[in-house]
């Protein structure tokens, strides 16, 4: 099955609210604007949103149960600053995957940018 044939079937076959993909990614897919939305992966776009994971990791309110993936792939990042103060996730130094970090962030940068006054009941995906 081809990418965008899974997008369309998880989006469109369930609740799913929104589905992220990097934006670079997205270049010469046909993608349905209605439930796939560009993340960069700048500093601009996952700065935020790892700040918001740091937090939620410092007060107990990110919860793994030991997932040995999600521990593997955060031993593998590092955090990279701009001259601005953002920041983001980097493998350059580990050279091992940091994609489900990296997809965390993403879903909690969705979550940012949708107003709190709105329930949000669907997953939200992150490729």
């Amino acid at each position: 099955m081809r990418l965008e044939e899974y997008c369309h079937e998880e989006a469109l076959g369930s609740a799913k609210k929104a589905m992220q993909m990097d934006s670079n990614r997205m270049i010469g897919m046909l993608v349905d604007a209605e439930y796939v939305t560009p993340f960069g992966q700048g500093f601009v776009s996952m700065s935020s949103p790892t700040k918001q994971l740091e937090v939620l990791v410092r007060t107990g309110k990110v919860w793994h149960d030991g997932d040995p993936v999600l521990r593997w792939a955060l031993g593998n990042v590092e955090l990279k600053m701009d001259p601005a103060g953002n920041i983001k996730a980097d493998k350059q130094k580990s050279g091992g995957k940091i994609d489900p970090i990296v997809a965390m962030v993403m879903g909690i940068g969705e979550h940012m940018k949708t107003p709190q006054e709105t329930e949000q009941n669907g997953d939200i995906i992150s490729l």
